[in-house]
């Protein structure tokens, strides 16, 4: 068995499952034990409170010390706006000239909160548990993964792209050749051959793997209402929750012939 989210682009297997969104173990007895280990964390701050969550860059993505200024400036300009306050929270990825930027566009009215290698004990979920506005940036799959998993609006900030290296362009050629569809004489899709099987067969060996694309990720997220594009309209209150571990989990014992008590009973 393997689980695999969407976006990675793996070809259809029977012993595969397929995920939105990598799988998580939040849940509201985690969040409600780490309210309690920081109970003033946000200090009376008038609502709405928003939760910006801060990656990085990545060998794919790159988080520019510009774009960290001008998101900054424009949640510093919609707190102002809504009588809110901004919670800026860093991750091991935020280097330092993107922590400065971001901390010096937000001013000293909003709170940041900038990640330490040392720190003990790590309140990034607690001031997810406190929020009533996620903003995540686009690159962290995991990031993006939790917010969704809270119900709560939740915006998604998509970082640049590196260009891709040589090999990446190799590989990506590659897939979309083993996943093109050419026509026959009669105008209808042939069965898979030559060159498109033998690309094929290179990704099903796992010497060619489709690269991920995030993009998917957050399409899929917007589409089912979860989460909509940082710059839209702010909005308070529910929304949809990702929930997939359950499904996963009953789809993994149907598979391994494994059934509950009520099933059996029945």
């Amino acid at each position: 068995m393997v689980i695999t989210p969407v976006y990675y682009g793996f070809a259809p297997h029977p012993h595969r499952v397929e995920t939105l969104a990598p799988l998580n173990e939040l849940t509201q007895e985690n969040l409600d034990e780490v309210s309690r280990r920081w109970p003033n964390l946000f200090d009376q701050a008038p609502h709405p409170r928003i939760v910006l969550v801060v990656g990085g860059s990545t060998a794919r993505f790159t988080f520019p010390t510009d774009l960290a200024c001008a998101i900054g400036n424009q949640l510093k300009a919609l707190a102002n706006s809504c009588g809110g306050k901004v919670f800026a929270v860093t991750s091991p990825r935020t280097g330092n000239e993107v922590s400065q930027a971001l901390k010096s566009a937000l001013g000293p009215d909003q709170h940041f909160h900038q990640w330490q290698p040392n720190q003990s004990d790590n309140p990034y979920l607690a001031y997810l548990a406190g929020a009533d506005v996620i903003i995540v940036t686009g690159e962290s799959e995991s990031m993006l993964a939790e917010a969704a998993s809270l119900g709560k609006p939740m915006y998604i900030i998509p970082l640049p792209e590196n260009p891709p290296t040589w090999n990446i362009q190799l590989s990506e050629t590659i897939v979309q050749r083993a996943q093109s569809r050419p026509l026959n004489k009669r105008g209808t899709v042939r069965p898979q051959q030559g060159l498109e099987r033998l690309c094929a067969q290179l990704i099903r060996s796992g010497l060619v793997q489709p690269r991920r694309d995030l993009s998917v990720l957050h399409d899929s997220l917007i589409k089912q209402g979860i989460a909509r594009p940082f710059g839209e309209p702010l909005e308070n209150g529910k929304r949809p929750q990702l929930r997939e571990t359950e499904r996963v989990a009953k789809k993994v014992k149907d598979i391994l012939g494994i059934f509950d008590h009520e099933h059996v009973s029945s």
